[in-house]
């Protein structure tokens, strides 16, 4: 299912709550952003937030924040571009007693470049697939059999470029937001 994000008038904080209370959320690109406004908002609900981004520096802000709204928050850094990172967050999530109950994929990386400006610049292409596609889907099918298990869910912050035809300058980004896109909203009918 899609949903676009826009301004929802009847958002219900207590809803969220019993929803929440005592469940454990991952959220990925939590330093700043969507990720850290988010965790902010989620900090009154009673979940258990597990913030992982790159810079653990970043996060503790977050967590701090997190903190003096009432909620719990644990820093997991994790660069999502780098397979044996992702296989150590996999790996603390397993060892985790209360296991994760929901994970909102939100880490990203964009990049606005000529196709023309970009032909000696492969890299750009492998870091921005590795953060926005490659990383999410290793740390996903490690974590789709807990998450079957519990009925819990996950929640992709994806960009609103997949719902559009190609746009000029935006290859890299629009090629891999649109790939796990895909791959969540296939995956969806077969937990269903």
């Amino acid at each position: 299912m899609r949903i676009l994000f826009f301004p929802v008038f009847w958002f219900s904080r207590a809803r969220l709550c019993g929803r929440l209370a005592g469940k454990t959320v991952l959220i990925t690109g939590a330093s700043y952003g969507i990720g850290a406004c988010l965790a902010e908002t989620l900090a009154p609900t009673g979940a258990r937030l597990l913030l992982s981004a790159r810079t653990r520096e970043q996060l503790l802000e977050v967590q701090r924040r997190v903190t003096a709204r009432g909620g719990r928050a644990e820093v997991l850094p994790c660069d999502l571009a780098d397979a044996a990172d992702v296989q150590e967050l996999i790996a603390q999530l397993r060892q985790r007693p209360d296991g994760v109950d929901l994970v909102v994929s939100n880490a990203g990386k964009s990049i606005r470049r000529s196709i023309f400006d970009s032909l000696d610049r492969l890299h750009d292409f492998t870091r921005t697939m590795n953060v926005n596609y490659h990383g999410p889907v290793q740390l996903l099918l490690a974590l789709i059999p807990t998450l079957a298990e519990r009925r819990g869910h996950v929640i992709n912050i994806s960009a609103v470029n997949v719902l559009l035809a190609p746009a000029p300058r935006w290859a890299a980004y629009q090629a891999s937001k649109t790939a796990f896109d895909s791959t969540t909203g296939s995956a969806a009918w077969r937990l269903s």
